[in-house]
């Protein structure tokens, strides 16, 4: 009941926000995930009160604020999509550079543009947020790439291999060891959400 209290404390902040409520200058993923870790934090110190176990809430409060740490960094030139359907296809390694937002979306992020049949002259990192989305990244095939990700309680899937969701992960996946030269580094950084990673010929 907590979880779900908090779920639409965080969904209100967003919609407070997208509707021109209440202007949070780049910073409504930040706000909304901690609104929700406070509410998380009410309810442990509620469930201390009556004598009964928190659960969950003590690990989902941390998760929650760790997140809301990220997403409190520097407002820099990252696009966000939220309560949508959206495409995203970034047409020059700048663009792709500034990085992707989404939350409570589904969003299709094709890389693939990046390669144009010309190697890439250094590493390239796109850094993407994820908040109670999904998403289906294309990656283009000819080149490596790199997943950093850092994932709380969201599935991974990569051309059909799903590691199953788990409420909290770092890896780091390397596709594509047949290409050579510089990589496309992709920083994956979300919660509860599911992720598809389909490599393109």
């Amino acid at each position: 009941m907590i979880l779900g209290l908090a779920a639409i404390v965080g969904s209100a902040v967003l919609l407070l926000d997208s509707a021109n409520v209440w202007d949070l200058h780049g910073y409504q993923a930040g706000v909304a995930v901690a609104a929700a870790a406070m509410t998380a934090g009410a309810g442990i110190i509620f469930s201390g009160i009556r004598g009964r176990a928190a659960g969950g809430l003590g690990t989902f409060a941390i998760i929650a604020l760790l997140l809301a740490s990220l997403f409190s960094l520097p407002v820099h030139t990252s696009h966000l999509g939220t309560f949508n359907e959206s495409s995203w296809q970034p047409g020059s390694i700048s663009v792709a550079e500034a990085g992707r937002t989404v939350v409570l979306g589904n969003s299709t992020i094709d890389l693939t543009k990046l390669y144009d049949r010309t190697p890439l002259s250094s590493d390239v990192r796109v850094p993407l947020n994820v908040v109670a989305a999904n998403i289906t990244i294309k990656i283009p095939a000819s080149i490596p790439v790199r997943i950093q990700s850092e994932l709380a309680a969201a599935s991974l899937t990569v051309d059909g291999e799903n590691d199953g969701q788990v409420l909290a992960e770092e890896s780091t996946t390397e596709l594509n060891p047949q290409a050579s030269g510089s990589s496309l580094i992709i920083v994956l950084q979300g919660a509860a959400s599911s992720i598809d990673v389909v490599t393109v010929p």
